[in-house]
């Protein structure tokens, strides 16, 4: 009998973990695609008005999202030389869109370049919806579901 308590104490715990980590991997795309769409707003706002360098407002660009530093870092040492393009979490897709707009970025004249950052925000908001209803829908309820899961499964073999 307190084998079967144990059991069902140690799936509820195993299901309730599985689902924090489901949760946290919603949590970080939609914290990334969020803080992607920041990175766009401020490079449009430092064409507007300090006109940093590329490489001088990346290094200077403020993120929580480790997968966009990582790629950031990424994008500053290729322009001195050659790295890969870390895709972390993203589907091919969004790696690829993430990989165009950061190899385009600056490479426009300033006029064509507000045009791209606005148009790249446009793409980006389809990512950030998917994301965030994602994170909406199945944040909160994936812990919920992993215990009831875990607790399910202790049944079934109690």
């Amino acid at each position: 009998m307190s084998d079967n308590l144990l059991l069902a104490v140690v799936m509820s715990v195993v299901g309730t973990a599985v689902g924090m980590v489901i949760n946290r991997f919603l949590k970080e795309r939609k914290n990334y695609f969020d803080d992607f769409d920041k990175l766009l707003c401020y490079y449009g706002a430092n064409l507007a008005y300090s006109r940093n360098t590329v490489p001088e407002f990346l290094k200077t660009f403020e993120t929580q999202s480790h997968l966009l530093k990582k790629q950031i870092e990424s994008i500053v040492k290729s322009l001195s030389g050659k790295s890969d393009f870390p895709s972390g979490f993203l589907s091919k897709k969004e790696c690829a869109y993430a990989k165009e707009v950061f190899t385009s970025i600056g490479t426009h004249s300033l006029i064509a370049e507000k045009a791209f950052i606005e148009d790249s925000r446009s793409k980006l908001k389809s990512f950030r919806d998917i994301a965030d209803s994602r994170y909406t829908k199945l944040g909160s309820s994936s812990i919920k579901l992993g215990f009831l899961f875990g607790l399910m499964l202790a049944v079934i073999f109690w």
